[in-house]
Order: structure tokens, then C-alpha cells, then sequence
């Protein structure tokens, strides 16, 4: 739920930004359009994983598509928490500690998933999957 929530707010943040390069000015339009096009891709992912943590749960935690998609989570924040130390012009250490506790969020979701697999209906019998 907290992932979810933080994944809400990371979606409302890339609305923004995707304002804000679409407004900045000077930006070489190939620039601008790769730059606009990645963002609104990262808006729709993140809105993705907020609706999905928020709103279902259960099937998250019960299911192996839940599983991608925690793992994925996690590897996601982890590696653009490892980008701002490896590969981000200057080091922002807001971006990396958000990064890093959102990575560790979705990592401690990992061990409920087995427990909720464990006592659930095996994968193939649980409806929609």
C-alpha cells in the first residue's frame, strides 16, 4: 500500500515534469520530443504500479504476474537510485534516498507474496488469472 501511495505521487511528479519539458526552452526538439516521450511512458508505468499496489493487492501478492511486477518495482527504483550515483551529472541525494526507500518498499513486499501464495489457490484456479 505505502508503494502504491508513493507510486500515486511519483505519477502526479512526471505529470508535471512532463509540463515543465514541454515549457523549457532552448531544448533542441529531438531533444525535447525523446525527453517528453520517455517521461510520459515513466507517468504511465508509475500509474500503473500505484493502481495495481492500491487497488489490487491481493492478486499482487497471490499471483506470479504480482511477483514480475514487485520484482520489477524493485529493480526499477534500485537501479535509478544506482543511476544517480553512476550516472547522473550531479549527485541529488532527495532523488536517491526516494529511489532507494521506494527500491527497499517493494523488496519487503517479496516475503509477503510467499505467504499469501502459500495459502492462497494455486495460480491457475485464482479467477481472471
Amino acid at each position: 500500500m505505502i508503494g502504491g501511495a508513493a507510486n500515486a505521487l511519483f505519477f502526479l511528479f512526471h505529470l508535471w515534469l512532463g509540463w515543465y519539458f514541454h515549457r523549457l526552452p532552448g531544448l533542441p526538439p529531438f531533444v525535447r520530443s525523446v525527453i517528453e516521450m520517455l517521461n510520459g511512458a515513466t507517468a504511465l508505468f508509475m500509474l500503473f504500479l500505484a493502481i495495481a499496489s492500491l487497488a489490487y493487492a491481493t492478486e499482487v501478492l497471490a499471483t506470479r504476474l504480482g511477483l514480475l511486477m514487485l520484482v520489477t518495482a524493485c529493480a526499477l527504483f534500485g537501479l535509478r537510485a544506482l543511476a544517480e550515483i553512476f550516472v547522473a551529472p550531479t549527485f541529488s541525494t532527495p532523488i536517491f534516498v526516494t529511489c532507494l526507500v521506494t527500491s527497499a518498499l517493494y523488496f519487503a513486499a517479496l516475503p509477503a507474496f510467499r505467504e499469501a501464495a502459500s495459502v492462497s489457490a494455486p495460480v491457475g484456479r485464482l479467477k481472471g488469472t
